[in-house]
């Protein structure tokens, strides 16, 4: 394990005020970091972990299996980075933040009527009342394009009215990209490189879906019981939303230009926007950032990135300025890590850290076999059953062949259990949960049954 020193200003309070004497809180120890990140890939089986703790005037890169340099996907934590571009357009005065998204995106339209009420804040908010699932952006979506996006809003309902209540929904970040690009005549990328990634020295790509990859990126990974499996991403939308790709050592720039006493591009305004939830809506969720509390912690800032094959969070914690930011190259609890790092700065006992699928994945896995094994010793006793079902009435065995068949279609229909997602998202739940694939070959065996006793019944 590494661990890299670079020097950067001291990052001050959040939530935009002015910076104040802290009580002195010793830094995080290396060895503390190194502990904390090497229990973590223990005992989740996580094969890469790239760390940014910014404190005191330093930041201090961390990585096991993932360089600090390596540039990952970093999924929603990519929302912060299009809420300050946004921001900065309404600084400029190309945009309104209370003004009608419609009015400035002809293309936006919607069957609910409510949509013509919906601001620019309102979707910094996620308070919008749009949702994934009725935008076409639920998980597997086979709707990528902003093409695809724009089309399926206009069938689309909201799920309330406009600034009543709290939704995270990707769909909102994605058309303040598309607001920026009609703002700026430009594509988003761009924007985003000139007035945020480039002025902070930032190296990092944008990708407009999520199976996109760069230059030197990290390859990502499934989990299967606690073996690392080589997956690339699924197809996804993940304009303005999940499409940022850059390191931890970027991170820790990001975390200082965010929490810093001398910000490069923000303003205390700006500050204050991203990092207060807004009044009057029940919601913990600023622009890109959620006020979270944590039982005996302070209450600190986060915000986190799952992809099916990464996963990033980032914190700041107030009460000891400490920033931290975390990158995997697999999907897994990446906030339970930064999680941790917090209680340790803090002189707290370490939770303990389990993989959130070994045990879904080992059921999955038994009943996977179980069935198959099943399945196939009913085959050998196939005539058996011939000589047992001819005296049941036809009403009986008919209901024997529905039960048989329920299982098939049962898993069939598991991404819409699981995750309200379409039938057709198999083979992303695959990529996501390798253990599933039991189920499958389960499936298959029993339908090859059916239709053995379907032409003999």
């Amino acid at each position: 394990m590494r661990v890299l020193l670079l020097p950067t200003l001291l990052c001050g309070l959040a939530f935009a005020q002015q910076p104040t004497q802290l009580p002195a809180t010793p830094p995080l120890a290396p060895e503390q970091v190194n502990a904390v990140i090497q229990q973590f890939q223990r005992q989740m089986g996580v094969p890469g972990v790239a760390v940014a703790v910014v404190q005191q005037g330093q930041s201090r890169l961390y990585g096991s299996g993932l360089s600090p340099q390596t540039p990952v996907a970093i999924a929603s934590m990519s929302k912060s980075f299009t809420a300050l571009a946004t921001l900065q357009l309404v600084e400029s005065g190309q945009l309104q933040l209370d003004r009608p998204v419609a009015e400035m995106l002809p293309t936006f339209q919607m069957a609910d009527l409510r949509a013509q009420h919906i601001t620019v804040r309102h979707l910094l908010n996620q308070t919008s009342g749009l949702s994934d699932l009725t935008a076409g952006q639920g998980l597997g979506s086979q709707r990528v394009t902003r093409q695809n996006l724009l089309e399926d809003l206009r069938r689309a309902q909201l799920s309330a009215a406009p600034g009543a209540q709290f939704e995270y929904a990707n769909v909102n970040y994605a058309l303040l990209a598309l607001l920026i690009e009609q703002a700026t005549g430009e594509p988003f990328g761009d924007t985003l490189q000139r007035r945020v990634l480039q002025p902070l020295g930032m190296d990092a790509y944008t990708a407009e879906n999520c199976a996109e990859m760069f230059p030197g990126q990290a390859g990502g990974h499934t989990m299967l019981l606690k073996l690392a499996l080589p997956a690339r991403e699924p197809a996804g939308l993940c304009l303005g939303s999940g499409g940022v790709v850059t390191s931890a050592e970027a991170l820790g720039r990001w975390l200082q230009e965010q929490f810093g006493p001398r910000p490069q591009l923000m303003t205390a305004q700006q500050r204050r926007l991203m990092q207060e939830p807004p009044h009057g809506a029940e919601s913990t969720y600023g622009m890109g950032w959620y006020e979270i509390k944590q039982p005996e912690l302070p209450p600190y800032l986060g915000h986190g990135g799952n992809l099916v094959t990464a996963a990033s969070h980032m914190v700041y914690d107030p009460s000891t300025d400490t920033a931290i930011a975390v990158l995997l190259d697999s999907n897994g609890p990446a906030a339970l890590l930064s999680l941790n790092l917090l209680r340790a700065q803090h002189g707290l006992p370490v939770q303990p850290m389990r993989s959130p699928t070994f045990l879904l994945d080992l059921t999955l896995l038994v009943l996977g076999t179980v069935l198959t094994l099943w399945a196939a010793w009913s085959h050998r006793q196939h005539t058996h059953w011939q000589k047992r079902t001819r005296t049941w009435p036809r009403w009986r065995r008919v209901m024997s062949l529905l039960a048989l068949a329920l299982f098939p279609a049962g898993v069939a229909a598991l991404p819409w259990f699981a995750f309200g997602a379409s039938p057709l998202a198999w083979p992303t739940t695959l990529t996501l949960l390798p253990s599933s694939a039991a189920l499958w070959v389960a499936a298959l065996a029993c339908a090859g049954l059916l239709g053995r006793r379907l032409r003999t019944a």
